[in-house]
């Protein structure tokens, strides 16, 4: 174990100050020399990293061969460390620019690393050396299909049918899914080891389980389930006929002494029914995960690939730092200390199966996950998590840093659907604001909502009912209605999610959901967490729809309750949200790249070109649209008729925390989409009182009541 000069002034030639900064590398081009030539500390630093974050600093860091010093008072990188009250000592890399660019002697700018990369760097955990020595474990096959990887398999599971409740207890024995594919019973698969068959559910021998199998589709996948291959796949197939990735997980399958394996593109019909298969099959995803012994996770192999990978184990060998520390209080003691590298784990959040829609699904529901990775293979339970590197887990290192949430479901990377967990949701102590009792169902929901919206779906039709599982199995905890996205008790905040990268709308998709739900939007979606505190202005239900032979039906059968859940797919529209609150008309501007909202009682509606500025400043508030409009649409679009609806307040001053903006679809029926929401600025609400001005022309707007002076409309 070689420093590089930086490091070893650091660690050997004096004695390490907590909370002080010590400066590190003065240039990237330093940093990523020692990284490459194996400083232990630079080059799991750089680790930390996402593959796109090292790929960039590779491309800036080579234009910055001086020292930065001559631009700023701050090195490339600098180290400070931290100690918590169990003894647990944090490495925190800084590296961080107010600046975006910094410019040249000539007159040219440059990209400073600092402003790009410092937030990404990640802190290095240790743990005093007697307690690291039995998590803290180098890797011995040089393959992950090695004796030794299977050793800690068997060992997790082992522990897992032993030792955990919540794993157990969420398998229904006596439930399969219609199809899996059978590999043969144990004293027959070596005479037919190259023989498979897909069985349907009255053919499987009872008390079997079955393992499932999470991967990403090829553009050609070539072994699929049709109505036309449903008689081969029915009588034998031979194993080599499948992708390296199927062929591998049904090897995992056999050395784990299961007879079943379910794969989606073996076991739901593809072709040749008219999606009816699908229809059916989609539906009950939770129970085909949920009931699984474990799921085989792809993590990062295409279907030629496969899961098994030769590897490098030199970056597992353990870092043991031997330091002086100086406590700032007079006092120097000095401690052994072991590096763990619980980082590793983002290779799996990181993982091209992890930004895939449905995966996501896949793994909250599955009671224990496999994951292979190139490195090593990882392990997932409801109770606990583990890796090749870290056989036995995470010493504890983030308790007294972390609230009961996040130590929940960040720590241990737990399943956040499991039992044990939704058992303190009511605790007194849950740090969720806003929603009183019940509310970490609906703060867990939001993350997942935050999460899924980033991912990757091959059909955008799909949004709904590819975490439709998910919210199934939440149902039966949180006894809620389901509603495409949002859930029923706490709608009215629900319903003021926003968009944080929109896209364009395409008009080619066809319907899949109703404008309330952040589902009908194809970009990465924030949750209303941040507005749990707010108070409602409006009231909502859910109703039906007016069928296509009544559409002109009365309130009274307009406004049935909606009872039902809405998982999808949906091909039409069959809910609506009923609002009673204010109406009022505005008009949509454009300036410097970003739509403001302006509202019809302003001085200056419409305002007169040449004081667009200052309308902006003193009487407009930015909006959140849920999807871009390309610039040949602006006009088109700004001449359409706009409404708001004041939607949240501040419940301790009367203030604009939300509004939601939407458009007319059709005036007789009162029905509206929407198409943003506006959030005006905390620097802004000195002008908050002109969003809940009375309207000049309310009384003219749809569904309006003169005895209560609120509109009643409908958002579909």
């Amino acid at each position: 174990m070689s420093f590089c000069g930086p490091c070893e002034d650091i660690f050997i030639r004096q004695a390490v100050s907590l909370d002080k900064n010590f400066d590190h590398h003065r240039t990237w081009r330093s940093f990523l020399a020692a990284a490459d030539q194996g400083c232990p500390v630079c080059w799991r630093k750089f680790d930390t990293l996402a593959p796109d974050r090292r790929a960039l600093l590779r491309q800036l860091g080579a234009k910055w061969d001086q020292d930065l010093s001559i631009h700023s008072t701050r090195c490339a990188t600098t180290v400070r460390f931290t100690m918590n009250s169990a003894g647990c000592l944090y490495m925190a890399f800084w590296s961080q620019s107010d600046a975006e660019y910094i410019p040249f002697p000539d007159g040219q700018e440059c990209p400073d690393p600092r402003y790009f990369l410092g937030r990404h760097l990640r802190t290095l955990a240790f743990v005093p050396s007697e307690e690291g020595d039995g998590y803290v474990a180098p890797l011995q096959g040089t393959n992950s299909s090695s004796t030794s990887t299977w050793n800690n398999v068997q060992s997790w599971i082992g522990k897992c049918e032993s030792d955990h409740k919540e794993c157990a207890g969420r398998s229904d024995a006596g439930w399969y899914p219609t199809r899996l594919i059978d590999l043969g019973a144990q004293d027959q698969q070596s005479a037919i080891s190259d023989m498979f068959r897909v069985v349907e559910r009255g053919e499987m021998s009872s008390g079997e389980q079955y393992t499932t199998l999470s991967h990403r589709w090829d553009t050609m996948q070539t072994a699929r389930l049709t109505v036309t291959t449903m008689p081969t796949y029915r009588s034998g197939v031979s194993i080599s006929t499948l992708s390296r990735t199927f062929q591998d997980a049904i090897a995992v399958t056999r050395r784990l002494k299961l007879r079943y394996i379910w794969i989606d593109s073996l076991c739901i019909v593809q072709d040749g029914d008219d999606g009816r298969d699908w229809a059916i099959e989609s539906t009950q995803m939770d129970k085909v995960y949920l009931n699984s012994f474990v799921n085989i996770a792809a993590s990062v192999a295409s279907g030629k690939e496969g899961l098994f990978f030769e590897r490098d184990i030199a970056w597992s060998e353990r870092l043991q730092l031997d330091l002086k520390i100086d406590r700032g209080d007079g006092r120097t003691t000095s401690g052994s200390f072991l590096h763990v590298p619980y980082h590793n784990w983002e290779r799996i959040d990181m993982s091209p199966l992890s930004q895939r829609g449905w995966v996501l699904q896949e793994q909250l529901l599955s009671p224990r996950i496999l994951h292979f990775d190139r490195r090593e293979v990882f392990w997932e339970c409801c109770q606990a998590v583990a890796s090749e590197n870290l056989p036995r887990g995470w010493p504890n290192i983030d308790a007294d840093k972390m609230d009961k949430v996040a130590m929940i479901v960040a720590r241990k990377r737990l399943n956040p659907l499991n039992d044990n967990l939704w058992a303190h949701a009511n605790d007194n102590d849950a740090p969720v604001t806003g929603f009183a009792g019940e509310g970490l169902h609906y703060i867990l929901w939001f993350g997942l909502v935050l999460k899924y919206s980033a991912c990757q779906l091959s059909y955008e039709s799909d949004r709904l009912v590819a975490i439709s599982g998910v919210a199934r199995y939440l149902k039966t905890i949180n006894k809620d209605q389901y509603v495409a996205g949002l859930w029923r008790r706490h709608l009215e905040k629900e319903l003021a999610w926003s968009t944080i990268r929109p896209l364009p709308a395409d008009a080619s998709y066809p319907y899949y959901a109703p404008s309330f739900s952040w589902t009908s939007v194809n970009g990465l979606v924030e949750p209303a967490t941040h507005l749990t505190s707010g108070k409602p202005l409006v009231q909502v239900h859910p109703v039906h729809m007016p069928s296509a032979s009544n559409p002109t039906a009365g309130p009274a059968q307009r406004d049935q309750p909606f009872q039902h859940d809405v998982f999808g797919p949906i091909t039409g529209s069959t809910v609506q949200i009923k609002v009673t609150g204010q109406l009022k008309s505005m008009s949509m501007l454009t300036y410097g790249g970003s739509w403001y909202l302006l509202p019809s009682g302003s001085s200056r509606s419409p305002p007169p070109p040449n004081t667009i500025t200052s309308t902006v400043e003193n009487e407009a508030f930015e909006a959140e649209l849920d999807h871009t409009v390309e610039n040949a649409q602006v006009a088109s679009f700004q001449a359409k008729t706009f409404y708001y609806v004041p939607w949240l307040v501040y419940e301790t001053r009367n203030v604009i925390q939300c509004c939601l903006i939407l458009e007319e679809h059709d005036r007789d029926m009162r029905q509206f989409r929407r198409i943003g929401i506006c959030k005006p600025l905390p620097a802004h609400q000195h002008k908050s009182p002109l969003l809940l001005q009375e309207d000049p022309h309310r009384d003219l707007l749809p569904g309006y009541d003169k005895k209560t002076t609120l509109h009643t409309i409908y958002i579909i």
